[in-house]
């Protein structure tokens, strides 16, 4: 007859074998102990903890109480104020089959940093007629037990959120003297640990620059860009010699490369332990604040220019719409929306244009029914005979450019003015608050709000003002003499352009069309030198 075994926590019978005389008394004698040690990455930055340190002493625990064989189930980086920990959630399933004598941990706090977690834990422990040990401090299951039990755990959910503050405000405080808090991971630069900050990698920064140019002037999508890519060999930030079309989209949409990066821009507070949680109870990322957010300068890699380029292609890309089984081209694809709307308009199997919101079947979607339908040979005719004028009559495109042009604002100067005046203001009203909380005369508390107010109104002038500069940096109408030069190429190639070649020249000359009921509003926009080249 076989003799049995305990594996696992479990008696099994061996398939050969005899039981051994004093198995009666192995039975009676086994002990089992589950020792769960836990490192999360604030801990090892806080305290120096270590998981071999917890493991032996808790270990040295085990043996202590007599344990004849010690099972071990850890978490490394994993926070404490996750219940569903890998090792934790293995170490209670141990403990609901009743398989373990002794539950060992070197703390409460290595248990759970939150009290509810802690209760639910020890709770199931006791019920399966575990001991509950910790290294550090003893527990015992009485009322008075319990309670201080209890006591410990609202000190350690406590602690955990003072732990994380005094990191938070380390890492603002690091970034608001212009250094990074973490790598990155951004392709072209190499960060630089030591000094918090990212250095250009002579590599990746060329690479960086022709990928926006491939985008912006030759107008490449992404697939074309990632084969590319990868047929001449070039890796990514990983290594991996082949490129995907969206670790390009992040690279063509990432303002890092005009030489600004920003942080605490997303909320993402406990989102880092969602795989550990359950699907309804897993953390949505959110966005801060404006007035939350810390800008710090990194070398340049590309100029606005090219980069608002790549911007505006990728608007006409997102726009554009084409079905596989149309199997028909749309000259105006990606380039048309709706006036009334801002949707954009779609090819259809019809050889029309609509606007996409004119037969939307989302319920939560207002359809735009006084939308018009276009005829998709009209149009394409149209636009491009518009196009070509403009290619061989240069004068024509620039009187449509310099009327798109914004019209000089004669009170442009009185609201800067005014908005100068406001910050200055401003800063006036925070001082003499400021001054009268240092003198004793009001306490912190009785001029938070004004102060609050203060500042919301100092960032929404500041956010105006933004929005005058970016205007001031709109592109010069250029001299007819230029206009002309950067329009030579294109005259003498649209007689014999395919289909292919005729987009590209309108996407070179045209910004987007927007479609009114009655009318069609062309705007044009400066072809840049580059695109002539290719």
């Amino acid at each position: 007859m076989a003799a049995p075994r305990r594996v696992a926590g479990t008696w099994t019978i061996l398939s050969s074998g005899s039981w051994p005389k004093n198995w009666r008394d192995e039975v009676k004698t086994l002990k089992i102990a589950l020792i769960y040690p836990r490192v999360s990455t604030e801990d090892q930055k806080e305290y120096g903890y270590s998981l071999a340190d917890q493991r032996d002493r808790c270990i040295a625990k085990a043996k202590e109480l007599g344990a004849t064989k010690i099972i071990e189930t850890a978490d490394e980086g994993v926070s404490g104020s996750i219940l569903e920990r890998p090792g934790l959630s293995e170490a209670r399933e141990l403990i609901r089959n009743g398989s373990i004598d002794y539950f060992i941990c070197l703390d409460p706090d290595r248990l759970a940093r939150k009290l509810a977690h802690q209760l639910i834990v020890s709770d199931e422990i006791e019920r399966a007629g575990c001991q509950l040990v910790f290294v550090d401090s003893e527990y015992k299951n009485t009322p008075e037990g319990r309670l201080f039990y209890s006591m410990r755990g609202a000190f350690a959910e406590f602690e955990k959120e003072k732990i994380t503050q005094r990191l938070l405000r380390g890492s603002r405080q690091k970034a608001k003297e212009g250094k990074l808090i973490h790598d990155p991971g951004t392709y072209g630069y190499d960060y630089i640990k030591g000094e918090g900050r990212l250095e250009i990698n002579s590599k990746e920064a060329p690479v960086v620059r022709m990928v926006y140019e491939w985008f912006a002037y030759e107008q490449l999508g992404y697939n074309q860009i990632a084969e590319r890519l990868s047929e001449l060999g070039i890796p990514t930030k990983r290594g991996n010699p082949r490129w995907y079309a969206s670790t390009l989209t992040g690279l063509l949409s990432n303002p890092t490369y005009t030489g600004t990066i920003t942080l605490f821009k997303q909320n993402k507070t406990g989102t880092k332990f969602n795989k550990h949680r359950p699907p309804n109870e897993r953390i949505k990322e959110s966005v801060h604040p404006k007035d939350y957010w810390i800008e710090v300068e990194v070398p340049r890699l590309i100029s606005d220019e090219l980069f608002e380029a790549a911007q505006l292609q990728a608007a006409r890309v997102s726009r554009t719409f084409r079905k596989r089984a149309q199997h028909r081209d749309y000259l105006m694809s990606g380039l048309m929306r709706c006036g009334l709307c801002g949707t954009a308009y779609c090819g259809t199997s019809r050889k029309y244009y609509i606007c996409n919101r004119r037969y939307t079947q989302d319920p939560n979607i207002e359809r735009c029914l006084d939308s018009v339908r276009l005829r998709a040979d009209d149009i394409d005719a149209r636009i491009w005979d518009k196009v070509v004028g403009w290619i061989e009559r240069p004068s024509e495109l620039r009187e449509t450019l310099k009327s798109q042009m914004e019209p000089e604002n004669p009170y442009k100067q009185s609201e800067l003015r005014i908005l100068e005046e406001s910050l200055a203001d401003c800063a006036k009203q925070q001082n003499r608050l400021l001054d009268l909380v240092q003198q004793g005369l009001v306490e912190v508390a009785d001029v938070r709000e004004r102060l609050e107010e203060i500042k919301q109104r100092e960032s929404k002038a500041r956010e105006a003002l933004a929005k005058y500069g970016a205007k001031s940096k709109a592109p010069r109408l250029p001299a007819l003499k230029d206009l002309s030069s950067a329009l030579k190429v294109l005259r003498s190639s649209i007689k014999h352009a395919d289909f292919d070649e005729r987009q590209y020249i309108v996407r070179t000359l045209v910004e987007e069309v927007i479609v009114y009921p009655d009318h069609l509003q062309v705007k044009a926009q400066i072809p840049h030198p580059q695109q002539q080249t290719h």
